[in-house]
């Protein structure tokens, strides 16, 4: 069913929490504060539901976006992970040898290195996912398919 209701000057999409008139001209109720703006727009003054299409797209995208955060997140702990099997706390702190002289400063140079290129193989996977050429990976598919770091280059 398609709703629609007139916006005065004053309201906005995310605002409104009123009684709406269907497409049957019969009353119904509008959705309330918990609706989901994005899937409204406004024409001509009038808020209109998006088509159910629209809709899947906006919910698609959202499950890609969180996949990828879920994703984002197995990828920084192999970072890490990799950092701390070394004797570093953290990626972070192996990375903080890098810019002074130290014992430590070729290894956190490689290992700089080899975090960018994690990253850049990770977005490219991600970048596939999303355009459907590629399925969205397994965790475990996910870190095999990140490069290997050697310290000892």
């Amino acid at each position: 069913m398609k709703c629609a209701y007139k916006l005065s000057n004053l309201e906005s999409l995310s605002s409104i929490n009123k009684t709406v008139l269907a497409a049957d001209e019969s009353e119904a109720n509008f959705p309330g504060p918990e609706m989901d703006v994005d899937f409204y727009r406004v024409v001509g003054g009038v808020v209109v539901r998006k088509t159910e299409a629209e809709i899947a797209a906006i919910i698609a995208a959202r499950e890609a976006e969180a996949a990828k955060a879920g994703k984002d997140a197995v990828v920084q702990q192999h970072i890490d992970a990799t950092a701390r099997a070394k004797g570093y706390d953290s990626a972070l702190s192996c990375c903080s040898y890098a810019g002074e002289v130290n014992t430590y400063q070729t290894e956190a140079q490689r290992f700089i290195s080899w975090r960018a290129r994690c990253w850049t193989a990770a977005y490219e996977i991600f970048a596939g996912a999303q355009a459907g050429t590629r399925p969205v990976p397994t965790d475990a598919e996910l870190i095999a398919a990140m490069p290997v770091m050697n310290w000892n280059v």
